[in-house]
């Protein structure tokens, strides 16, 4: 996990050192702006270890639930695999809805929140609304039922 950190950060990193001028100390950093530029980018690495560590559950969780779904074991490659078609689009749309709505609110001059804040506006809203769909899940689709274990499937 901590090697996709780094992995994840390197662009950033390289256009931030690239960005500065190297007259000065160091990278080129003026010795006041050092402490903030290292408190911004711990921050940062806070918030991608949990966005990686929420990716890693939510995957995880999906997962079980197709599990807890597939009727039988000869099944379960199908919903697994209807699963990972289904996240994909859902990723697709996102970035292509997402990326047309933020191009949008940039190019008009409105009001909040359809200036420049649409675009998180309405990802907090399609969050919000995913955690409340979530808790009308069945509770079904949470328990394990031991008659369902992959031994019994068939």
């Amino acid at each position: 996990m901590v090697l996709w950190l780094v992995i994840s950060m390197k662009h950033n990193l390289y256009s931030m050192f690239a960005a500065s001028p190297t007259s000065g100390s160091g990278l080129g950093f003026s010795p006041r702006n050092i402490g903030t530029l290292l408190v911004l980018w711990l921050l940062l690495l806070v918030l991608l270890l949990g966005r990686t560590v929420g990716n890693a559950l939510s995957a995880t969780s999906l997962n079980l639930f197709v599990a807890n779904i597939a009727p039988s074991a000869a099944t379960l490659g199908v919903f697994n695999g209807i699963q990972q078609l289904c996240t994909t689009f859902i990723r697709i749309i996102g970035l292509v809805l997402s990326g047309t709505l933020w191009g949008w609110s940039i190019k008009h001059s409105l009001v909040y929140p359809f200036n420049s804040h649409l675009a998180w506006v309405v990802c907090g809203l399609v969050t919000a609304t995913a955690w409340r769909l979530s808790l009308r899940l069945p509770d079904s689709v949470n328990i394990y039922l031991p008659g369902k274990n992959q031994r019994n499937r068939r």
